[in-house]
């Protein structure tokens, strides 16, 4: 009977451990999704703005004529 508290004693050990690691692992896999949920979205705001600056460049140069959009714009000119 000895070795069966033992035994009991190990098993509920082992689920506890067990138990922990699962938390563990879970929580591991919650905070990587989060963090490619946080880095999808930093790549598409970057592509929306980007995009945004696109359509500005086109909106100046439509402005000037269609003459490619130099760096020395006036202030009227600058873009986003």
């Amino acid at each position: 009977t000895e070795q069966v508290g033992r035994l009991g004693e190990l098993l509920g050990m082992l689920a506890a451990r067990t138990n922990e690691q699962a938390a563990l692992r879970m929580r591991i896999d919650k905070d990587r999704a989060s963090v490619r949920t946080q880095v999808r979205g930093v790549v598409l705001t970057g592509f929306k703005r980007s995009l945004q600056h696109l359509r500005c460049e086109a909106n100046v140069a439509a402005r000037r004529g269609l003459r490619p959009v130099s760096s020395s714009r006036e202030p009227s000119e600058v873009c986003c």
